[in-house]
């Protein structure tokens, strides 16, 4: 596809459909003032810009569509900067549309301030989002969606007791340490450090029982990481930061 636009726009996101249709979103800058554009590409060639018509940047500054992420049942994650849908308010900057476009309400939008990065789908029905924010069920910086129909999400585990203390943090070398809380340290764990600004699950293993355990992480570049631990049904997440 080629979108002759004279330089005044710029693409910032992008999904295909299975039925090969093209999403693509970012800002136009054609006029005086910046805009929002959300564009639908068919197989054939042909440019739908209608889609562009129900996006409103209200007073925000920058506005733009940054993220385009497919869900299940052909519905469609847009993210960015603005302030309507449709008519629709989204606080969170986020919108769930179908295929032609038709918004779908009730995903996350108590939340003001959201801004994400990535979404990653685990199954048919749930997928973690990542970003900085703070959902409606207390958790921070990552959520995990267990019912995409409904926005349900998952009992944020921060909210109980750790199972331990991560240091040093932030962590400046290839060694991340845990000291294991005592009711925790004759379980077999189970971990996952994830990423947060992209939600990638960076490496993952498992930990025998014991109260101290070092984890090798050499491939970690420097920012912001989740530490999940998982021990049976039971989870519990520990932010942590890789220094320079």
């Amino acid at each position: 596809f080629f979108i002759n636009t004279s330089g005044k726009m710029s693409a910032f996101a992008g999904h295909a459909t299975d039925d090969n249709n093209i999403f693509v979103g970012g800002t136009d800058y054609t006029d005086t003032e910046p805009e929002v554009f959300l564009y639908k590409l068919s197989e054939d060639g042909q440019i739908d810009r209608d889609l562009s018509s129900k996006i409103e940047r209200g007073n925000l500054n920058f506005p733009r569509v940054q993220l385009i992420e497919g869900l299940p049942e052909d519905k469609i994650l847009l993210h960015g900067v603005f302030s309507e849908y449709d008519g629709n308010p989204v606080s969170n900057k986020t919108a769930i549309i179908d295929q032609e476009g038709n918004f779908h309400t009730g995903f996350l939008q108590e939340d003001e301030n959201a801004f994400f990065t990535d979404v990653k789908k685990i199954d048919d029905q749930q997928c973690y989002i990542a970003g900085s924010f703070v959902s409606p069920n207390g958790a921070t910086s990552l959520v995990r969606i267990t019912d995409l129909k409904t926005a349900v999400q998952a009992p944020y585990r921060d909210q109980q007791s750790s199972m331990g203390q991560i240091f040093p943090n932030p962590m400046v070398s290839n060694r991340l340490q845990i000291d294991m809380d005592q009711e925790w340290s004759d379980k077999n764990l189970s971990y996952k450090i994830i990423q947060l600004s992209s939600g990638r699950i960076c490496q993952q293993g498992k930990l025998s029982a014991g109260s101290k355990h070092d984890i090798q992480v050499p491939q970690l570049a420097t920012g912001a990481y989740s530490l999940l631990l998982k021990y049976q049904n039971q989870e519990r997440s520990h932010i942590f930061v890789k220094g320079q």
